[in-house]
C-alpha cells in the first residue's frame, strides 16, 4: 500500500517543520509529500529536513488557496498511491498516529473519506474513490471557496450524497496530537471577512450553512456548479 500526503502552506513555516518532524521521523511509511508553498516561503530547513523523502515542491507565484491546491495535488498523486492524507500545515499527527497508518487504512479500504474529532484538520481520501468527485478533468474540490474554508465540508456533503457509507468520521488516530484553533498571520477582521463570503457562496449552492445543508443537489439542480452566482441562501 502507498500513502501520500498534501501540505498546502503559507506564512508560517515554523509551524510547518513542527507539523513535519513526525512525518519525517517515520518517513518510510509514507511514499511521496506533496507540498504547496502558497506564501513564497524561505524553505532552506524544510528542504534538509525532508532531503531524505520524496517531496515534490509546488511553488506558484501566488496563493493557489487550499482547494485549487488539494486539486493539483489530487492530480498529481491520484494514479500514483492508494490512499493521500491531506494535513493543515499547523497540526503535528501523534507518532501514534504515523506508525499505524498502514494498519489504519488496511482496516477501512472499502471507505473513500476517513477524518478525525477535529473534522478535516487532517483527512484521508481513498484514491479510488475520487473518480466520482471529480467535476472537472483534475477539479475535486470546488475552488469557488477562495481562498479556504468550508471546501472540505462542501466535498464531504457531495461524497455523503453519492455513498455516506464510504465516510467514516471521528477516528481518534487521526486526532492530530497539536490543533490550533486559527493559527494564521491574518488578523481577525480580515479572517471574518474571507469567511462570510464562502460561507455565503456555501448557502447559495446548498440552500443552508454548512452544518446541515437542505438542497439534496447542489444549488438545488438549478444550475451547473461550481459558480459564483448572486441567488440569496438561507444564512441560518
Amino acid at each position: 500500500m502507498k500513502i501520500s500526503i498534501i501540505i498546502p502552506t503559507i506564512k508560517r513555516v515554523d509551524l510547518l517543520e513542527e507539523c513535519l518532524a513526525p512525518i519525517v521521523k517515520y518517513s518510510e511509511q509514507f511514499d511521496e509529500l506533496y507540498l504547496v508553498d502558497n506564501g513564497q516561503q524561505d524553505l532552506t530547513n524544510i528542504r534538509e529536513m525532508c532531503k531524505d523523502m520524496n517531496v515534490v515542491y509546488n511553488l506558484p507565484e501566488t496563493n493557489l488557496g487550499c482547494p485549487v491546491s488539494f486539486n493539483q495535488g489530487l492530480t498529481y498523486l491520484k494514479n500514483r498511491c492508494d490512499w493521500v492524507l491531506i494535513l493543515n500545515d499547523d497540526i503535528v499527527l501523534s507518532e501514534n498516529c504515523v506508525v499505524k497508518i498502514h494498519k489504519l487504512f488496511r482496516s477501512r479500504k472499502h471507505k473513500w473519506l476517513l477524518s478525525g474529532e477535529r473534522s478535516f484538520c487532517v483527512f484521508a481520501l481513498n484514491t479510488s474513490g475520487l473518480s466520482g468527485m471529480e467535476y472537472a478533468p483534475g477539479k475535486y474540490f470546488d475552488e469557488a471557496f477562495y481562498p479556504a474554508y468550508c471546501e472540505d465540508v462542501d466535498f464531504r456533503w457531495r461524497m455523503h450524497l453519492l455513498d455516506n457509507t464510504r465516510i467514516e468520521k471521528g477516528i481518534k488516530l487521526l486526532t492530530p496530537e497539536v490543533f490550533r484553533k486559527r493559527a494564521s498571520s491574518e488578523d481577525r477582521q480580515t479572517f471574518k471577512k474571507k469567511y462570510r463570503i464562502v460561507r455565503k457562496y456555501f448557502c447559495q449552492k446548498w440552500g443552508n450553512g454548512p452544518a446541515q445543508p437542505k438542497f439534496k443537489i447542489p444549488f438545488n439542480g438549478a444550475k451547473p456548479w461550481p459558480s459564483t452566482g448572486e441567488e440569496k441562501g438561507d444564512e441560518k
